[in-house]
This record gives C-alpha cells, structure tokens and sequence, in this order.
C-alpha cells in the first residue's frame, strides 16, 4: 500500500526540512 513509502519519506522531508529552518535560523542570528 501507499502507506508504506508515504512514512518514510515524510520522515526524510520532515528531517530534512527541519535542518534547513535551523540553518536559516542561525544565517539569520549570524551564528
């Protein structure tokens, strides 16, 4: 089922999404 692939991508775009803000984050506090 469709299911299965849906959770672990969402999984590596959530990840991967979540290391992007906190890049963004810091470039913008200039860390």
């Amino acid at each position: 089922r469709i299911d299965r692939i849906i959770k672990p991508a969402w999984i590596i775009a959530a990840s991967a999404l979540g290391s992007a803000i906190a890049f963004i984050v810091s470039r913008i506090l200039g860390f």
